[in-house]
């Protein structure tokens, strides 16, 4: 495909849906890039709960309580006003296929300031629709595929939307490891100039500020070689591609825990927080275990035939390179 557009969605859940309907709405071309089959994720196999809250402000509180200062405060609180006016987006999306909303109080899972404000919205009827029959490979709540048949509706109502699927983007993250090496080599740069420019012109930088920009070099090496990490996962994507198993569990586990982490860290270095670096270099023996577990159980399927000798491998490299990019996060 050679045509352009402006935004690129991968994945295509309910996230990556809402995130291409508002792009489109917002006078954006979109290209969304699901590598499954068909769209859908694994949103459609949940309950289709959508989360609402009566109360922006309560719902912020309630956010931040749950956060406990990981997560900045100004994305909390776009969230939070967000999820005031959710029942009313869904109803706009649902009402060109004559789909019923509903919408009851349901406060939040844990006993914290503000989660009286809470409630779900779903769907629970589309006139002449049957997701047993739209969605046959699907296992999971009703509502989960009523929810998902109002957002792919939708997008197919958008002519600025263009779904594929069938469509891996691991290529993407392959192609982008040059720029950012350029882009490390750029600021490694800036950051010798800049040092250099203030001894030539007599500037007395404090050890704060020398340090801080020591620091920023420092790290950014250290995302640049995270980068490298991901580079070697993509590539050992096409073995994945096509097989009847699922991925362990314990992967699951492991490559949403570094995900997190690295938000952390980037949270950490962005507010000086010492307490999320604290965190994130607590981790690093959970996350090592994982890859250990995860090793230890392929080496035994390995052995009694229940995976092939291209899966074993290429599994234990993107066990081993998530380890390591989560070791230069710490």
């Amino acid at each position: 495909m050679a045509e352009a557009v402006d935004v690129v969605v991968v994945g295509c859940g309910y996230a990556g849906a809402m995130a291409a309907i508002a792009a489109a709405d917002a006078g954006a071309r979109v290209l969304v890039l699901e590598k499954a089959p068909r769209p859908g994720g694994i949103s459609i196999c949940s309950a289709g709960g959508v989360r609402i809250a009566a109360d922006a402000g309560l719902a912020l509180a309630y956010l931040e309580a749950t956060c406990g200062g990981r997560t900045p405060g100004d994305v909390l609180a776009v969230l939070a006003r967000g999820m005031t006016g959710l029942a009313e987006d869904l109803r706009a999306l649902a009402a060109p296929v004559g789909a019923e909303v509903a919408v009851r109080a349901a406060p939040g899972n844990y006993p914290l300031p503000g989660t009286a404000t809470f409630g779900f919205a779903t769907i629970e009827a589309i006139p002449g629709f049957d997701p047993a029959t739209a969605y046959p490979d699907v296992r999971g709540g009703r509502a989960g595929a009523l929810l998902f048949r109002v957002l792919e509706a939708a997008m197919a109502a958008r002519p600025a939307i263009t779904l594929c699927c069938a469509t891996p983007v691991a290529r993407l993250v392959v192609e982008s490891d040059a720029e950012i090496d350029r882009e490390d080599v750029r600021i490694e740069r800036e950051a010798v100039d800049l040092l250099t420019d203030a001894m030539d012109r007599g500037v007395k930088l404090d050890h704060y500020a020398v340090r801080m920009i020591l620091t920023i070099v420092k790290v950014n090496n250290e995302f640049e070689r995270i980068s490298d990490c991901a580079v070697n996962i993509a590539e050992r994507i096409d073995a994945f591609m096509g097989l009847d198993t699922e991925m362990p569990p314990k992967f699951h586990m492991m490559a949403n825990s570094v995900i997190g982490i690295m938000q952390t860290t980037i949270t950490a270095l962005e507010t000086m927080d010492t307490v999320a670096a604290q965190l994130v270099l607590a981790s690093d023996d959970a996350t090592e275990a994982f890859k250990d577990a995860i090793l230890r159980d392929t080496e035994q399927q390995l052995v009694h035939g229940e995976h092939s000798v291209d899966y074993a491998f290429a599994l234990r490299t993107v066990a081993v390179n998530l380890a390591v990019a989560l070791a230069r996060l710490a």
